[in-house]
């Protein structure tokens, strides 16, 4: 949301707490399959399954669950660490960016 400011020409950007949804809903989306990937890759890997005559294609079946569970989870959690800093900004400390006439002066 940009807002400007009365007593000068710049324009200030402010975060609002509903730009910030979208992205805790997608980092809680990643944290739910990060959870079932990395549930599902850990599985296979303790009880060795599935048992393949091929050792390399057995540690692929294996591996590659939680690889992409530990990723998801990764940027799941970034994702909403970052989003709720940005949920929590008020006041003053909601404006993310200030322009004026001179170019960015001020960023957050």
């Amino acid at each position: 949301m940009a807002k400007n400011n009365s007593d000068s020409n710049a324009i200030r950007f402010i975060s609002e707490s509903g730009h910030h949804r979208p992205r805790i809903r997608r980092s809680l989306f990643l944290l739910g399959g990060g959870v079932i990937l990395a549930g599902v890759g850990t599985f296979l890997i303790t009880n060795g399954l599935p048992d393949y005559s091929v050792r390399r294609a057995q540690l692929t079946v294996q591996l590659i669950p939680l690889v992409l569970g530990v990723l998801a989870l990764i940027f799941g959690v970034v994702g909403l660490v970052s989003a709720l800093i940005g949920f929590a900004r008020s006041g003053s400390a909601a404006t993310a960016l200030v322009v004026d006439q001179d170019g960015l002066t001020d960023y957050s």
